[in-house]
């Protein structure tokens, strides 16, 4: 998906209406008015990302999670001490607004793969 699909769709997600991918606009949730407003830019902001988190519910969080240490590679099975079991949360901690985005769309099954 490019960025502004990936944009689109998670503006949808989290409420947007009248959502346009090619004008990356559209209404925000709870608008006083209809009208085209410039859509979050999830792909780049961690801050968008933070507010697309919080539309998630818990059971799609934990698909969220999951997802994340998928994209990032973290190891889901660490033990040991704390710098071991640090390799568990490390990548996901540091991970960025792109990779958040592509797993908020992968736990909702809104990802689409490109062809």
């Amino acid at each position: 998906m490019t960025n502004k699909q990936i944009n689109a769709a998670i503006a949808e997600a989290c409420g947007w209406t009248c959502v346009s991918a090619v004008h990356s606009s559209g209404t925000a949730p709870n608008a006083d008015y209809i009208g085209n407003e410039f859509i979050p830019n999830y792909c780049n902001s961690l801050e968008a990302m933070h507010q697309a988190e919080k539309c998630l519910s818990e059971k799609h969080m934990r698909e969220y999670i999951f997802e994340l240490h998928n994209i990032t590679d973290g190891d889901m099975n660490a033990q040991g001490d704390f710098w071991d079991r640090a390799k568990l949360y490390y990548p996901v901690v540091c991970a960025t607004a792109r990779q958040r985005a592509e797993a908020f769309l992968r736990a909702l099954k809104l990802w689409e793969e490109e062809e």
